[in-house]
């Protein structure tokens, strides 16, 4: 589910990865090209999402398990 939401627009790490979030964490402090980059596409990946759509969404996935019971 990570990769749907975040798209481009962010980073995962594993869990025990602590190197490699110390790696990151370092890049994006010194590197502001990457955390703007970062940021737009962030923003433009959230725009496929709203309240509205999750709450219908999740409205119909109750009335399917209501049919089916």
């Amino acid at each position: 589910w990570r990769a749907e939401v975040l798209g481009d627009g962010g980073v995962t790490v594993p869990v025990d990865w602590t190197t490699t979030l110390a790696a990151l964490i370092r890049r994006l402090a010194a590197g502001p090209d990457l955390r703007a980059s970062l940021v737009e596409k962030a923003r433009e990946r959230s725009r496929l999402f709203s309240w509205r759509t999750t709450a219908d969404l999740t409205l119909d996935t109750y009335r399917r398990a209501l049919e089916k019971h």
